[in-house]
């Protein structure tokens, strides 16, 4: 395995930050894993990874306070104080019981089959109200999709909320790279090879920026989509969605609670915040916590300047008060490469071939499936078996 990087993981990592009051994880964006992948299921020792969980649901910004938005069946009590609130209107409640239902209950291949179209063209035509998207979906999904347009495959929306409904969010105890690392370690000892960047891949021949040449019966390029293009050259390269995360350490938390804030206002530049701390603690040094925020869509393309982090220490002032003014900044995140572009109709076909027209040559990554992490296990292991069935 020739990986370019100085470590496994892609778009997967963690890094360990030293500040003046200690060490913290800080994952390269925000990321979260969903218990409920198949593929992860399959794989990954999770009691190993040690998870802690997010409280199900949100807490959404609208109009100077936070409105509480919960899962009907996890929190029936707090979903029934929702109607109570201006997330929704009074028709909401039975056409999102209706969609929650219906998502809930199906099987993962009836939401890749369909019908393609935006997400947002499926909640309205769900009978889910323009407030309701407004206030929630877009800044929920849109903090997903990096992108709160809601112009993503309703067939990625579907999949999701179905992933969401049916586990947790979590976060590894050490990080989000413990899970590439547990990959990893399964492999034979000097199977990795880091800092190893390819420059040419031809059928039966690998060959490396340092000169080196590899020969090997069967290749798999595992990268995104414009690398597999630059080296094997029949792979569509994909558009893609920005994020910039900003990093921050408090002597306290904003609260003890596990849970996800979100911009119901769409005012930003933020559109969701999370004290990471609170889901797992290891992640900040004892006696600090450890708050991420998230800038996504158009305003991600901004240069991750100190004028974007004195507009999101701002809101963050707002939301939770004058003690932010005390935050240290710890890092700011700027990913131009965070998502591949996932807008209808992209994922009319939603599995793209392992396979290429080289012989012995195939390409893996989330880009062929769908940007998540069960995508990219799902393409990798669609690969593996096709590399079996061939030999």
């Amino acid at each position: 395995m020739l990986e370019a990087s100085d470590g496994v993981g892609g778009r997967v990592r963690t890094d360990r930050v030293d500040s003046g009051t200690g060490s913290y994880l800080i994952d390269r964006g925000f990321q979260v894993y969903l218990t409920s992948y198949p593929e992860g299921q399959r794989v990954l020792r999770l009691p190993d990874l040690r998870l802690g969980f997010f409280r199900p649901g949100a807490l959404v910004r609208f109009e100077g306070r936070f409105w509480r938005a919960a899962d009907p069946l996890r929190s029936p009590l707090a979903a029934l104080t929702m109607l109570r609130s201006p997330l929704l209107c009074a028709g909401d409640f039975a056409a999102l019981g209706l969609f929650d239902a219906r998502l809930r209950l199906a099987n993962e291949k009836s939401c890749w089959s369909a019908k393609e179209q935006t997400s947002e063209e499926l909640l309205r035509t769900s009978g889910i109200s323009e407030r309701a998207i407004d206030r929630f979906f877009r800044p929920f999904f849109g903090g997903v999709f990096l992108d709160r347009s809601l112009r993503t495959s309703a067939r990625k929306l579907r999949s999701t909320y179905r992933f969401f409904a049916r586990g947790r969010a979590a976060l590894p105890a050490n990080g989000m790279q413990a899970i590439s690392a547990q990959l990893a370690c399964d492999l034979a000892p000097g199977c990795v090879r880091t800092c190893q960047s390819v420059c040419a891949v031809e059928p039966g021949l690998v060959r490396l920026e340092s000169g080196e040449t590899l020969e090997a019966s069967r290749i798999v390029v595992a990268t995104d989509a414009h690398a597999a293009d630059k080296l094997v050259g029949c792979v569509t390269p994909r558009r893609w969605k920005s994020t910039v995360c900003l990093s921050y350490s408090a002597p306290t938390p904003p609260s003890r609670e596990p849970v996800l804030y979100l911009d119901g206002d769409g005012r930003g530049p933020a559109n969701h915040v999370a004290v990471i701390s609170n889901v797992q603690p290891g992640y900040a040094p004892p006696g600090r916590a450890l708050i991420s925020a998230s800038v996504i869509g158009p305003q991600a393309l901004l240069d991750a300047s100190p004028t974007l982090e004195r507009l999101v220490r701002a809101q963050l002032c707002d939301w939770f008060g004058g003690e932010v003014e005390g935050w240290d900044h710890l890092r700011t995140d700027y990913i131009p490469r965070a998502l591949p572009d996932e807008d209808a109709p992209s994922l009319a076909v939603p599995r793209r071939p392992i396979r290429t027209n080289r012989d012995g040559v195939y390409v893996a990554g989330d880009h062929l499936d769908n940007a998540s992490i069960n995508g990219a296990l799902e393409s990798g292991r669609r690969a593996a078996e096709a590399v079996l069935e061939d030999r």
